[in-house]
């Protein structure tokens, strides 16, 4: 027997496509805020997020997430893990690449040295995989927003192929 997939109404999935990658930036501000000589902490915030949200939130939902979407929604079931799986994908990947790919002659940070001569060390290595876990869990929980958006308000509009 063959198993009918049901897919969200195309309003739901505007809006998840719209409100998930802003609040995903939203919360990456709040937790992590730039512009430290602003003295209102809710105005730090929200230029934080401005940037986030254009330079890299949207930018990855349009690249990389409806492309993900467009693929893999005829092979994976709208699961609430797998929304999330490609939801920290969606976000970890493009920071992942720009982290082994970027080579600076030298860096220091926190008191250690990411990179020297070129070439990554284990202090980039681990330095790296802790910022990216973190963007990945960041991605999850945008991909979970996506889920609860699109996938409870598919009410029998099923999947013509």
């Amino acid at each position: 027997m063959e198993q009918r997939i049901v897919r969200p109404p195309f309003w739901r999935l505007a809006l998840a496509f719209i409100v998930v990658p802003g609040a995903a930036a939203l919360a990456m501000a709040i937790q992590q805020p730039l512009y430290a000589g602003l003295p209102d902490f809710w105005d730090r915030v929200f230029r934080t997020a401005l940037i986030i949200a254009v330079v890299g939130a949207y930018p990855a939902a349009l690249v990389l997430g409806m492309p993900a979407y467009l693929l893999l929604r005829k092979r994976l079931r709208p699961a609430v893990l797998n929304c999330a799986a490609v939801g920290a994908m969606i976000a970890a990947l493009p920071w992942l690449l720009l982290g082994l790919l970027s080579s600076p002659d030298h860096a220091y940070s926190n008191g250690h040295v990411p990179h020297q001569n070129g070439h990554i060390t284990l202090w980039g290595l681990f330095d790296l995989s802790v910022f990216t876990g973190w963007i990945g869990l960041l991605g999850a929980g945008a991909g979970v927003l996506f889920w609860l958006i699109t996938v409870p308000g598919a009410h029998g509009q099923t999947d013509p192929d």
